[in-house]
């Protein structure tokens, strides 16, 4: 048994060079041009005193929502802090910025998810590589859906 519970079946397999071609693989994407507008667009937005402002503001209309959430439409300022936490959310992302770091944040995780699925598949079209995309089916699901995911 390996230190990660893997039994391995042949004697040539080497653990540390798999794990030194993932590496060098998080290399690549970390020099990639989705990852660099990422980083790029992360670091204007965060960067930006109007864009922490409002998201500040965003958080706690959250936080207040979801105090006021545990007890659903019943609590009196329910309506109130939930059309807060939109209006808020609305005014995030209304900003170019929020929009394109969302866009970027997109793209690196759609990258992300494709070499997933390329080494999964490599290994086995049965394994189960899973998403940020809730309407992604091409991964599966993990649940228990009697063989109808992806």
């Amino acid at each position: 048994m390996t230190e990660w519970g893997v039994k391995a079946l042949d004697q040539h397999f080497d653990f540390q060079a798999v794990l030194d071609k993932a590496s060098d693989l998080g290399e690549l994407i970390t020099r990639s041009q989705r990852s660099n507008e990422y980083l790029s667009a992360r670091k204007r937005v965060y960067g930006q005193q109007n864009v922490q402002e409002k998201l500040q503001q965003f958080e706690l209309h959250k936080q207040q929502w979801e105090e006021t959430e545990r007890y659903g439409h019943f609590h009196p300022q329910y309506r109130e802090a939930l059309d807060r936490v939109q209006q808020s959310q609305q005014a995030l992302d209304a900003l170019k910025d929020v929009q394109a770091y969302v866009s970027a944040e997109s793209a690196l995780d759609e990258l992300l998810h494709a070499v997933s699925r390329t080494i999964a598949y490599s290994v086995s079209d049965q394994i189960k590589v899973p998403s940020n995309k809730l309407s992604d089916n091409a991964g599966g699901c993990g649940g228990n859906c009697n063989g109808g995911c992806g």
